[in-house]
């Protein structure tokens, strides 16, 4: 079942309308008991200090939801918090036989959200307009996205053992949706220092390529994509390196998988 679209004015009216029972969920529970940690202080220095703007937008959200900025911060950080959660998403992207370029992507998120969910469009004051998947409590961009450039995002789960402090996933996704290319895209998910992992499937209306990026907090892997791919919440590419815990090290690659 597709869920309702909502056209969004502010980050206030997206709270209030993506406004659910997260916040008895057990997961919830978990990661909000470690708002004031020492690993979640840091991550919150890093998002204010140099993506304010995404900051005000989970000041608007914690607004909406009518919750803490403290605990609704630390729930846009759970993959950075946790190591395991149940979530996760499939992506399978790829050239039809008439040339075009697809990507399929479904989520698989947490069953007790699935009536709040929501696709919604949102025309920021400053940054990019984008058209995303929603869930209630969360940030757009870390699911399946397009914006105003026609910068095409889907993301899925990692669950990462290594999770060192740096900018949470969450914030560095939603960054991405600022992007007017898919090179500044890939620029944006491969900063460094950061904490969570994730998967990013990549495409662009009028762009004839196609990039698989593995972000992780031990370093970042781009590859060009030629052929049928598939990816779910496993850490795929054939090349393995690591990071120093301080710099992403990018290592793009012009293998597929096919």
């Amino acid at each position: 079942m597709v869920p309702p679209s909502k056209l969004v004015s502010n980050w206030v009216n997206l709270g209030r309308s993506l406004a659910s029972e997260a916040d008895v969920t057990a997961l919830w529970q978990t990661v909000t008991a470690m708002k004031d940690a020492d690993q979640t202080v840091a991550m919150r220095a890093l998002v204010q200090a140099h993506y304010p703007l995404i900051w005000q937008e989970l000041e608007g959200l914690a607004a909406g939801l009518q919750a803490p900025i403290e605990e609704v911060f630390a729930w846009n950080c759970r993959g950075d918090l946790v190591r395991s959660t149940s979530d996760g998403c499939t992506t399978v992207a790829g050239q039809r036989a008439d040339g075009v370029l697809t990507i399929a992507h479904n989520e698989d998120g947490f069953p007790q959200l699935r009536d709040d969910c929501a696709i919604v469009s949102i025309c920021p004051d400053s940054g990019m307009a984008f058209t995303s998947f929603a869930y209630p409590g969360s940030i757009c961009g870390h699911t399946v996205a397009v914006n105003e450039k026609g910068v095409v995002n889907t993301v899925n789960n990692i669950r990462a053992l290594h999770r060192p402090e740096g900018v949470p996933r969450q914030i560095l996704a939603r960054a991405a949706l600022n992007a007017a290319t898919l090179d500044e895209a890939i620029a944006i998910l491969t900063t460094s220092p950061r904490a969570g992992s994730f998967h990013h499937t990549l495409g662009q209306m009028g762009d004839s390529r196609l990039f698989s990026v593995e972000a992780t907090g031990s370093g970042c892997s781009v590859t060009p994509l030629t052929g049928v791919f598939a990816h779910a919440n496993h850490l795929i590419h054939p090349q393995r390196w690591r990071g120093t815990g301080d710099h992403c090290q990018l290592r793009i690659t012009p293998a597929a998988v096919n």
